[in-house]
């Protein structure tokens, strides 16, 4: 095989892939780790965007995206018990989970969409009173313009949901 075609099938499987083709070999005890780490910047830091889009990154890196038959929303605990396998809205509960453990001051929500090619869980953090940020659990190129096409379902977080 061509070095060329190799590059070309590698690339293409990281695109299509998404966040599948970076998990560590040790998501929880990884996971662990960066607990800490988080914590100890939100103490000396404080909660800055910086900080927030690490934890998100970091969560979403750590996650191994799987499509799944039927529509089973796994708990924050049967993520991690899962070596943090899941699709979408599996991903942004264990974002909500991991902000609610890190005891972040402010709002984190579960948001489902429908975009142009079906539905989807995206995760919406407000960065300060009022300011409310999306983020994409399966980020994907252009992902930003079906964000922007898309239709509001419903949003929760550990106490409330709204329908929308």
């Amino acid at each position: 095989m061509k070095t060329s075609t190799l590059i070309t099938i590698i690339l293409a499987m990281f695109i299509l892939g998404g966040c599948a083709f970076i998990q560590p070999y040790e998501p929880v005890e990884c996971y662990r780790g960066r607990i800490i780490e988080w914590q100890q910047r939100a103490e000396r830091e404080g909660w800055t965007i910086s900080l927030i889009n690490d934890v998100i990154s970091g969560c979403i890196e750590l996650s191994l995206y799987e499509s799944e038959e039927g529509d089973h929303w796994q708990t924050y605990p049967e993520f991690a018990g899962n070596e943090m396998h899941g699709d979408c809205e599996d991903i942004a509960v264990f974002i909500l989970g991991t902000f609610k453990r890190l005891k972040y001051p402010h709002g984190v929500k579960v948001y489902a969409i429908r975009m142009i090619n079906g539905d989807h869980a995206i995760i919406k953090v407000e960065v300060k009173p009022g300011v409310w940020v999306k983020y994409n659990t399966v980020p994907m190129p252009f992902d930003s313009i079906d964000m922007a096409l898309s239709r509001p379902i419903f949003e929760f977080d550990a106490t409330n949901y709204e329908i929308f």
